[in-house]
């Protein structure tokens, strides 16, 4: 019985805490939550004062002092309480902070369920079974209206039904009514389906929210790397026009002057237009990898030769800079594109080499499982955790 007890609640109330997004959840729906707390106080002190009149002139009046006494009780420890959460500090708050909040409203909750549940003590005994029957009516309405409570917290709201129910229950069970069954077990159908109602919706609220988070993060997410990537085009675009017009100068500089067309020029005059050509390849790229239409040529790898020659090209200025380039591991092979693996590898040790002032970089591969794991590690300053989505 514990365990499908258990199994229930799981496939119900799925456990929040074990959620990625958890503690964004925890702030969503806290937040949806309050947002709604004031108005439902509000609307719950005025059905109870329209209560307290519709008893007025068959209750006593002990029982009359006694339920506006409870209105201003619940209605002032409401007022102050919510009124303390809209004053703090909306900055600095914590988890721990949704967590208190959590219990304050469950307090909250008790207290009101405890005042409502004195309605039958105080006005059954002199009242008329058409005034029983418009009270729990009356009573079921009013529970059944906040949404936003049942589907955020339902815990607190099962928390206030349950005494308010319980208490109509056993009233009403000491009832004449005739011999209708109806009138003895609406209060506890009620109670049974009020809280059934609640775990459903509860659900259906959280699978909202998390819709809602991921699309938030996914767009967050797609925006930022827009972003990098103008940037990068941006960037790319101002390094081509240095080659360029470095190759336009050489050429000129050859058809101007007949001392200049040898083999050093002629060498510059490649060399910078090798460059150019390597930078329009990798807007190409980026304008394949847009379209979906980027060619991914598989073949078998060495991964030790690769990385070799790869740092045979950074060596020289990581030992201008006075720093060990090492590569180490084992002898691998990898099914993959060897010109998009150069260039994954040369931008990251690249990287490495430019941002580590002292120390070594140690470029290493290893196998495992049927995969390779390539690893750069070096002593620079490292990349924050909040930047690495976008650069890599």
């Amino acid at each position: 019985m514990a365990g499908l007890l258990k199994k229930l609640k799981n496939e119900f109330l799925p456990p929040i805490s074990e959620h990625p997004l958890a503690e964004d959840l925890q702030w969503e729906r806290h937040n949806l939550f309050m947002a709604e707390v004031g108005s439902r106080m509000v609307g719950s002190v005025i059905v109870a004062c329209i209560v307290g009149l519709m008893f007025y002139s068959s209750a006593t009046a002990n029982a009359l002092l006694t339920w506006f006494s409870g209105i201003l009780f619940v209605a002032i420890n409401s007022w102050v309480l919510i009124r303390w959460h809209y004053r703090s500090d909306h900055e600095n708050r914590s988890l721990s902070y949704v967590r208190t909040w959590h219990w304050v409203n469950l307090y909250l909750s008790v207290i009101w369920g405890i005042f409502w549940a004195l309605t039958p003590f105080l006005f059954f005994p002199d009242a008329s079974q058409i005034q029983i029957l418009s009270l729990l009516l009356l009573v079921v309405v009013a529970s059944s209206m906040p949404s936003v409570t049942m589907g955020c917290y339902p815990d607190i709201y099962i928390t206030f039904l349950t005494p308010v129910f319980f208490s109509f229950s056993w009233h009403l069970l000491s009832g004449d009514f005739g011999g209708e069954i109806l009138p003895l077990i609406i209060a506890p159908l009620t109670w049974m389906m009020l809280v059934l109602f609640s775990i459903v919706i509860h659900r259906t609220h959280m699978e909202s929210i998390i819709l809602r988070l991921e699309h938030r993060n996914a767009q967050e997410l797609a925006d930022e790397r827009t972003a990098a990537k103008t940037r990068f085009i941006a960037v790319a675009s101002h390094d081509l026009r240095q080659p360029v017009q470095a190759a336009r100068l050489y050429a000129e500089a050859m058809l101007s002057n007949p001392e200049m067309r040898n083999q050093e020029t002629s060498e510059k005059l490649v060399r910078s237009l090798s460059s150019a050509s390597h930078l329009l390849d990798r807007l190409l790229d980026i304008s394949k990898l847009d379209a979906g239409v980027l060619e991914v040529n598989l073949q078998t790898v060495r991964v030790q030769k690769v990385l070799n020659e790869i740092s045979a090209v950074h060596s020289v200025h990581a030992m201008e800079k006075g720093i060990h380039l090492r590569v180490q591991g084992e002898q691998c092979f990898v099914s993959a594109d060897k010109s998009i693996l150069i260039e994954i590898l040369d931008n990251v040790i690249g990287n490495a080499v430019r941002y580590t002032e002292q120390g070594e970089i140690t470029v290493s591969a290893h196998a495992s499982g049927g995969s390779v794991c390539l690893t750069v590690t070096d002593t620079g300053l490292g990349i924050p955790k909040s930047k690495q989505a976008i650069v890599f």
